[in-house]
Protein backbone atom coordinates (compact mmCIF):
# COMPACT_ATOMS: atom_id res chain seq x y z
CA UNK A 1 0.00 0.00 0.00
CA UNK A 2 2.84 2.40 0.86
CA UNK A 3 4.54 1.87 -2.53
CA UNK A 4 1.28 2.47 -4.40
CA UNK A 5 0.74 5.77 -2.58
CA UNK A 6 4.28 6.88 -3.40
CA UNK A 7 3.71 6.06 -7.07
CA UNK A 8 0.46 8.01 -7.14
CA UNK A 9 2.05 10.97 -5.36
CA UNK A 10 5.01 10.87 -7.78
CA UNK A 11 2.68 10.79 -10.79
CA UNK A 12 0.68 13.73 -9.43
CA UNK A 13 3.88 15.67 -8.67
CA UNK A 14 5.14 15.09 -12.23
CA UNK A 15 1.80 16.16 -13.62
CA UNK A 16 1.68 19.25 -11.41
CA UNK A 17 5.25 20.20 -12.36
CA UNK A 18 4.45 19.79 -16.03
CA UNK A 19 1.31 21.88 -15.72
CA UNK A 20 3.42 24.64 -14.19
CA UNK A 21 5.50 24.76 -17.38
CA UNK A 22 2.55 24.15 -19.66
CA UNK A 23 1.78 27.82 -20.20
CA UNK A 24 4.77 28.26 -22.51
CA UNK A 25 3.81 25.40 -24.84
CA UNK A 26 1.39 25.59 -27.79
CA UNK A 27 -1.90 23.74 -27.39
CA UNK A 28 -0.92 21.25 -30.13
CA UNK A 29 1.76 19.94 -27.75
CA UNK A 30 -0.92 18.83 -25.25
CA UNK A 31 -2.85 15.56 -25.25
CA UNK A 32 -5.76 14.26 -23.26
CA UNK A 33 -4.57 11.16 -21.49
CA UNK A 34 -5.66 8.65 -18.91
CA UNK A 35 -3.00 6.62 -17.13
CA UNK A 36 -3.95 3.52 -15.20
CA UNK A 37 -1.61 3.01 -12.22
CA UNK A 38 -1.53 -0.43 -10.58
CA UNK A 39 -4.76 -1.33 -12.35
CA UNK A 40 -6.77 0.60 -9.76
CA UNK A 41 -6.03 4.34 -9.91
CA UNK A 42 -6.59 6.52 -12.94
CA UNK A 43 -4.97 9.89 -13.57
CA UNK A 44 -6.59 11.85 -16.32
CA UNK A 45 -6.26 15.35 -17.65
CA UNK A 46 -4.48 17.39 -20.25
CA UNK A 47 -0.70 17.10 -20.18
CA UNK A 48 2.00 17.91 -22.70
CA UNK A 49 2.23 15.22 -25.35
CA UNK A 50 5.85 14.27 -24.58
CA UNK A 51 4.93 13.81 -20.90
CA UNK A 52 1.91 11.77 -21.94
CA UNK A 53 4.16 9.62 -24.12
CA UNK A 54 6.66 9.28 -21.28
CA UNK A 55 3.92 8.27 -18.84
CA UNK A 56 2.54 5.75 -21.32
CA UNK A 57 6.05 4.40 -21.85
CA UNK A 58 6.56 4.11 -18.08
CA UNK A 59 3.21 2.35 -17.78
CA UNK A 60 4.12 -0.10 -20.58
CA UNK A 61 7.57 -0.69 -19.10
CA UNK A 62 5.98 -1.33 -15.71
CA UNK A 63 3.70 -3.88 -17.33
CA UNK A 64 6.65 -5.57 -19.04
CA UNK A 65 8.58 -5.63 -15.77
CA UNK A 66 5.61 -7.20 -13.98
CA UNK A 67 5.32 -9.78 -16.76
CA UNK A 68 9.07 -10.51 -16.54
CA UNK A 69 8.80 -10.87 -12.76
CA UNK A 70 5.85 -13.25 -13.15
CA UNK A 71 7.84 -15.28 -15.70
CA UNK A 72 10.89 -15.35 -13.39
CA UNK A 73 8.69 -16.35 -10.46
CA UNK A 74 7.15 -19.19 -12.48
CA UNK A 75 10.59 -20.29 -13.63
CA UNK A 76 11.85 -20.27 -10.03
CA UNK A 77 8.81 -22.29 -8.91
CA UNK A 78 9.42 -24.76 -11.75
CA UNK A 79 13.09 -25.08 -10.77
CA UNK A 80 12.12 -25.57 -7.13
CA UNK A 81 9.65 -28.30 -8.08
CA UNK A 82 12.24 -29.96 -10.33
CA UNK A 83 14.81 -29.85 -7.50
CA UNK A 84 12.23 -31.37 -5.16
CA UNK A 85 11.44 -34.12 -7.69
CA UNK A 86 15.16 -34.77 -8.26
CA UNK A 87 15.74 -35.00 -4.50
CA UNK A 88 12.91 -37.55 -4.21
CA UNK A 89 14.37 -39.56 -7.10
CA UNK A 90 17.82 -39.54 -5.48
CA UNK A 91 16.33 -40.51 -2.11
CA UNK A 92 14.45 -43.43 -3.68
CA UNK A 93 17.56 -44.49 -5.61
CA UNK A 94 19.65 -44.40 -2.40
CA UNK A 95 17.03 -46.40 -0.50
CA UNK A 96 16.95 -49.02 -3.27
CA UNK A 97 20.77 -49.12 -3.39
CA UNK A 98 20.84 -49.60 0.41
CA UNK A 99 18.29 -52.42 0.20
CA UNK A 100 20.27 -54.02 -2.65
CA UNK A 101 23.49 -53.75 -0.63
CA UNK A 102 21.80 -55.30 2.41
CA UNK A 103 20.42 -58.12 0.26
CA UNK A 104 23.84 -58.71 -1.31
CA UNK A 105 25.43 -58.74 2.15
CA UNK A 106 22.86 -61.26 3.36
CA UNK A 107 23.37 -63.40 0.23
CA UNK A 108 27.16 -63.39 0.66
CA UNK A 109 26.88 -64.13 4.37
CA UNK A 110 24.52 -67.00 3.59
CA UNK A 111 26.88 -68.37 0.94
CA UNK A 112 29.89 -68.11 3.27
CA UNK A 113 27.99 -69.76 6.12
CA UNK A 114 26.85 -72.54 3.80
CA UNK A 115 30.42 -73.04 2.49
CA UNK A 116 31.72 -73.10 6.07
CA UNK A 117 29.13 -75.71 7.04
CA UNK A 118 30.08 -77.85 4.01
CA UNK A 119 33.77 -77.51 4.84
CA UNK A 120 33.09 -78.47 8.44
CA UNK A 121 31.05 -81.48 7.30
CA UNK A 122 33.85 -82.47 4.91
CA UNK A 123 36.43 -82.05 7.66
CA UNK A 124 34.35 -84.11 10.07
CA UNK A 125 33.88 -86.83 7.43
CA UNK A 126 37.60 -86.91 6.57
CA UNK A 127 38.51 -86.99 10.26
CA UNK A 128 36.11 -89.88 10.86
CA UNK A 129 37.46 -91.67 7.77
CA UNK A 130 41.02 -91.16 9.07
CA UNK A 131 40.06 -92.59 12.47
CA UNK A 132 38.33 -95.54 10.82
CA UNK A 133 41.35 -96.11 8.58
CA UNK A 134 43.66 -95.95 11.60
CA UNK A 135 41.49 -98.47 13.47
CA UNK A 136 41.50 -100.71 10.42
CA UNK A 137 45.29 -100.43 10.09
CA UNK A 138 45.67 -101.11 13.81
CA UNK A 139 43.47 -104.20 13.39
CA UNK A 140 45.48 -105.39 10.40
CA UNK A 141 48.69 -104.80 12.32
CA UNK A 142 47.33 -106.73 15.27
CA UNK A 143 46.22 -109.58 13.00
CA UNK A 144 49.65 -109.78 11.36
CA UNK A 145 51.32 -109.70 14.74
CA UNK A 146 49.05 -112.48 16.02
CA UNK A 147 49.69 -114.53 12.88
CA UNK A 148 53.42 -114.09 13.21
CA UNK A 149 53.57 -115.14 16.84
Amino acid sequence: MRVRKKKIIAAIAVAAGVFGFAGALPTSAFADTTIDIEGQTNISGTVPEDVSNALNHIHQTNGQIKQDLDTAKQHAEDLHQQAHDDANDIRQHNEQAWQDAQQTHDDIKGAVDHAHDRLQDTHDTLHQDAQNTQKHLDQIHQNIKNDHD
